[in-house]
């Protein structure tokens, strides 16, 4: 029924002449703040309470970590979970948020690498395997790093044409007032590169 994603109805839509909205939809007040390139438009997609970073899975669909404690943003609204917001019939609308993981008031960062899903629990990163798809988390899980310090991290990843060998960062928050720490925030009993998982000194990041 309609040619391109932008025509759907509820969008915002940017041209050369400027803002239009599509009509038939819902939120488009929430997108009048934008300013988008001509040729791009912007539609509301979902309501989820202290969302702290968002991640596209492998198989496009959108998760989110959504943390309750006081230290994220001050918490309010949030699940104390990581959520799926599929949108299976790809109508930009995903019907309700699914649960992924729970029981974890203090989440933020997330990503997928390595066949894996890593996520911050606190102070500690931890890691499970993840196959295109997957609306379960699967076993075993793995603790791939701790933090000497409350743990408010984004996690990201560095660009590889093999993407095995791709390092992981992991950046670390403070509080108003902290001072900075000169040595890395995290730390295994014997720092090393490994390909995996690994830690080298000097390197805030894992490979």
């Amino acid at each position: 029924m309609y040619d391109r994603f932008c025509d759907l109805p509820d969008r915002v839509r940017y041209t050369s002449s400027g803002m239009e909205v599509i009509a038939g939809g819902r939120e488009t007040e929430r997108l009048s703040f934008m300013q988008l390139p001509s040729g791009f438009c912007g539609h509301f997609f979902a309501n989820v309470g202290n969302v702290r970073q968002l991640r596209f899975a492998p198989g496009g669909e959108l998760f989110a970590a959504s943390p309750t404690s006081g230290t994220t943003g001050g918490g309010i609204g949030g699940r104390a979970e990581i959520v799926i917001l599929p949108d299976d019939d790809k109508d930009g609308q995903p019907k309700s948020p699914s649960r992924f993981l729970q029981n974890l008031p203090s989440t933020q960062g997330i990503l997928f690498a390595n066949d894996h899903f890593y996520y911050q629990d606190a102070t500690a990163i931890m890691r499970r395997p993840y196959a295109t798809g997957d609306r379960q988390p699967s076993t075993p899980i793995e603790t791939v790093a701790t933090s000497r310090s409350t743990c408010r991290p984004a996690i990201g990843r560095s660009r590889s044409t093999k993407p095995t060998t791709a390092r992981i960062y992991v950046g670390n928050g403070g509080d108003q007032g902290e001072k900075l720490r000169p040595e890395p925030p995290f730390s295994r009993r014997r720092p090393q590169a490994r390909r995996r998982g690994g830690w080298a000194p000097g390197r805030q990041g894992f490979s």
